[in-house]
C-alpha cells in the first residue's frame, strides 16, 4: 500500500494482483448453472405469488360464507343480518365482544409483520363501508398490549 493518511491501491499493485480463474468452458458452465438457478427462483417466486393470490381468494370466500368447508352448512340457507346475508348457522358479534381492541395509534410496522401467522392485526385499511376487507389482513409477531406501548 502506498499512501498518506488514506490507504489506497495504485495501478501497479492492481496490475500485479493474482486471481484464480477457471478455464473459459468452466466459466460458461458456472454461468449456465447460475442462470438456471435464477430461472428456477423466478419460477418459484411466480408460483408462490399465484398460491398467495389463491389463498387470499379462498380466505375471502370462506370468511364471508360464500363457500363452506365440507361438513359445515350442508342443507343450510342464509339469513339476512345488519352486515348482509350470512350462513344461517353463523352469528353476528361486535368486535369488542370477541377481540381485545387497542386504539392507541399502533402501526403494524415491518419489523413485526409476518406472513399469515402470528397475532391478527386489524388496521383501518381493513375496514371499508362498515365491512372487514380480509385480503389485506396482517399478522404481527408479538401480541401488542398496553405494556408494549
Amino acid at each position: 500500500m502506498v499512501g498518506s493518511t488514506f490507504r489506497r491501491v495504485n495501478v501497479q499493485q492492481i496490475k500485479n494482483l493474482v486471481v484464480p480463474m477457471p478455464r473459459p468452458e468452466e466459466q460458461r458452465s458456472i454461468a449456465q448453472a447460475l442462470s438456471d438457478v435464477d430461472h428456477l427462483i423466478a419460477a418459484l417466486d411466480k408460483a408462490i405469488a399465484k398460491k398467495r393470490h389463491l389463498k387470499t381468494a379462498t380466505m375471502q370466500q370462506l370468511l364471508t360464507g360464500k363457500k363452506r368447508l365440507p361438513g359445515f352448512g350442508e342443507g343450510k340457507g342464509y339469513q339476512q343480518t345488519e352486515v348482509g346475508a350470512i350462513p344461517e348457522d353463523w352469528s353476528v358479534f361486535k368486535f369488542s365482544d370477541i377481540m381485545r381492541l387497542i386504539t392507541c395509534g399502533i402501526a403494524a410496522t415491518p419489523q413485526y409483520v409476518v406472513e399469515g401467522r402470528g397475532y391478527p392485526f386489524l388496521s383501518s385499511s381493513n375496514v371499508k363501508f362498515g365491512r372487514v376487507i380480509w385480503s389485506n389482513f396482517k399478522y404481527v409477531t408479538k401480541e401488542l398490549s398496553s405494556s408494549a406501548l
